[in-house]
C-alpha cells in the first residue's frame, strides 16, 4: 500500500526523469544539426566527449566533416558548459605504429611566441585556427604499436587539445615511480635538458669562474643556476622583481640576484651587476637580451662565453634592429647601430665564445641528461 504523499512524490520524480530525458534528446538533435552543417570538404573523423548533469555520453563519429569545440559553440552558444572535451586529428584513424594519448599536462614555453610570427625559424610556424603543438605528458588510451598499453603515460610533443593521436615512436615512456610526471615539461624535460646542454656545451664551466644567468627563476635559469653552483661557479641571478630574487637566493641557493625592474636602464642594471660580480663575469646564460644584456656584456672576462638560449625582450619587436633597439632602451635606428658596434667589439677584443644553440639538435642526449 502507497500513501497518496508517497505516491504525489514519486510522481513528480518521474516527470522530472522524463523531463530530463527529453532536454538530453533534444541536445543531441542539435548536435547532430550542428555536425550537419558543417563544411563536408575537410576529411577529419572525430571523438567528442560531452558531460549532461554529471553523465558523460561519448560518442565516435567517423563524419566526412570536422567539428571543433568553437564550430559548435559558434553555432549553439547554449552548448557552453555541456561540451567539456572535444579532440580532432590530423586526418587519419589510429593505424599501425600510433597511439591515441589523453593529455594531462602541457608546457607554456617562451618559443612559442616565435611560432606565432610569418617568419623563417627554427621551428615552424603555427597556421591560423590550427591548435598550438607544444611538450606534453599524456595517458595512452588506446595503443596501435608494439610496446605501448593503454594506461602508459607518455610525454612527446602533442597540442593543445583533451587527446592527441600520435606515432609511438615520437614519444618516450615515463615511469611515475620515478619522479613526478609533470617534471618530464619541467626540471628532467625540455627546459631541464636546455640548460644542461647549453650550460656545458657552451659554457663550459671552471670551479670558481663567475656565471650571471638572467630569467633566473624561469625554467631553464633555475636549472642553469643550481647547476652552476653544483660546478661550484658564483652564480648571480637577474630576475623581475623583489620576490623571484628572493626566491633565486633563498630556494635556489644563487650567491646574489640582481631586480631588473628596479633598474631604470641598462647602466643602473650594470652597476648592481658590478657589485655581485667582484671578479667581473666569466660566463653569461642568455635569456632574455635587452637592456640585461646590455648591461652585462661591459663585464665578461676576457675569454668569457655566452651561451645564447632565448631573446624574449625582443620576441614583439620582430627581431633586431630598430625595434629590438626600442624594446631594450634604445633611441632608434641609430642607437641600435653604435650599439651593434659597441657589442662587436666587445666580442673581438676580449676574445667572447657567443654561442646559440636550440635543444632540438640535442634532443639524443635526452637519456644521458635525466
Amino acid at each position: 500500500i502507497i500513501a497518496s504523499s508517497d505516491l504525489k512524490a514519486i510522481r513528480a520524480k518521474k516527470a522530472e526523469v522524463i523531463a530530463e530525458q527529453n532536454r538530453i534528446k533534444d541536445q543531441i538533435q542539435l548536435l547532430d544539426e550542428a555536425i550537419a552543417r558543417l563544411d563536408e570538404n575537410t576529411k577529419i573523423p572525430l571523438i567528442t566527449t560531452y558531460q549532461v548533469n554529471q553523465e558523460v555520453f561519448t560518442h565516435y563519429l567517423e563524419l566526412q566533416g570536422s567539428v571543433t569545440t568553437k564550430d559548435l559553440l559558434v553555432i549553439y552558444p547554449e552548448y557552453s558548459g555541456i561540451l567539456t572535451d572535444v579532440y580532432v586529428n590530423d586526418g587519419q584513424k589510429v593505424k599501425k605504429g600510433q597511439v591515441l594519448a589523453r593529455i594531462l599536462y602541457l608546457s607554456l614555453d617562451p618559443y612559442m611566441r616565435g611560432r606565432m610570427d610569418d617568419a623563417k625559424s627554427y621551428a615552424p610556424g603555427v597556421a591560423l585556427d590550427a591548435p598550438m603543438v607544444g611538450g606534453c605528458v599524456a595517458r595512452v588510451e588506446r595503443a596501435e604499436a608494439d610496446g605501448f598499453a593503454p594506461g602508459d603515460i607518455v610525454t612527446g610533443m602533442m597540442g593543445w587539445a583533451s587527446h592527441w593521436v600520435i606515432e609511438a615512436k615520437a614519444v618516450r615512456k615515463l615511469d611515475p615511480g620515478a619522479a613526478p610526471i609533470s617534471t618530464a615539461l619541467g626540471v628532467l624535460g625540455m627546459p631541464g635538458l636546455t640548460g644542461w646542454v647549453g650550460l656545458n656545451a657552451d659554457g663550459r664551466p671552471k670551479q670558481g669562474e663567475t656565471l650571471v644567468v638572467s630569467a633566473a627563476t624561469g625554467a631553464v635559469g633555475s636549472v642553469v643556476g643550481q647547476l652552476g653552483k653544483i660546478y661550484g661557479l658564483r652564480v648571480v641571478g637577474v630576475a623581475g622583481g623583489a620576490e623571484k630574487c628572493a626566491y633565486a637566493v633563498e630556494a635556489l641557493g644563487l650567491d646574489a640576484c640582481v631586480d631588473h625592474r628596479a633598474a631604470a636602464d641598462a647602466s643602473a642594471l650594470r652597476q648592481a651587476l658590478s657589485a655581485a660580480c667582484p671578479d667581473g663575469v666569466d660566463i653569461y646564460f642568455e635569456n632574455v637580451g635587452g637592456k640585461t644584456l646590455e648591461a652585462v656584456i661591459p663585464l665578461m672576462n676576457v675569454g668569457g662565453r655566452v651561451p645564447v638560449c632565448g631573446m624574449i625582450a625582443w620576441y614583439n619587436s620582430g627581431g633586431l634592429g630598430a625595434g629590438a633597439a626600442k624594446a631594450g632602451g634604445g633611441a632608434g635606428g641609430e642607437a641600435a647601430g653604435e650599439n651593434l658596434r659597441k657589442l662587436w667589439r666587445t666580442i673581438l677584443v676580449k676574445r667572447l665564445s657567443v654561442n646559440g644553440f636550440i635543444v632540438f639538435d640535442h634532443f639524443h642526449r635526452q637519456r644521458e641528461f635525466a
